[in-house]
């Protein structure tokens, strides 16, 4: 079964979507984001009312660093066959453009850093595995 990860898809427009997708249940959901708790319980509901297997993956698109031990933890999933191959990445930016402007890590407007630098290096880390394995 082929794999669809999507970032933020433990709340807001990302849930809807994997509900959704989980209406397929030829698919395997890997929910990334930066709250573990939340996702786990999000995976175990999705679980239980659809079948579909759903995995979590800690991931802050704001730190460029997160990213890519993400994208290693991911590769080492598919790897250990926990996962299937990746057929999918889904990008949830999850905007923000109020408040005072924080920064990320490396130093990148944090806005900016989490829906497009962090989104734009996953999908560069991630894309030669749906190309080889998908």
């Amino acid at each position: 079964m082929p794999t669809i990860l999507i970032t933020g898809g433990h709340s807001g427009i990302g849930l809807e979507c994997v509900k959704r997708l989980i209406l397929d249940e030829h698919r395997n959901i890997v929910l990334a984001g930066r709250s573990p708790d939340h996702m786990k319980e999000v995976a175990d509901q999705l679980r239980q009312s659809s079948g579909t297997k759903v995995s979590t993956l800690q991931l802050d698109t704001s730190s460029l660093a997160s990213v890519r031990k993400a994208a290693v933890e991911f590769r080492s999933m598919i790897q250990a066959a926990e996962i299937d191959p990746l057929q999918a990445i889904l990008c949830n930016a999850g905007g923000r453009g109020f408040g005072p402007v924080l920064y990320s890590p490396e130093g990148y407007e944090a806005t900016f850093a989490s829906n497009y630098l962090g989104h734009f290096l996953l999908v560069n880390l991630l894309i030669d595995s749906v190309a080889n394995d998908g």
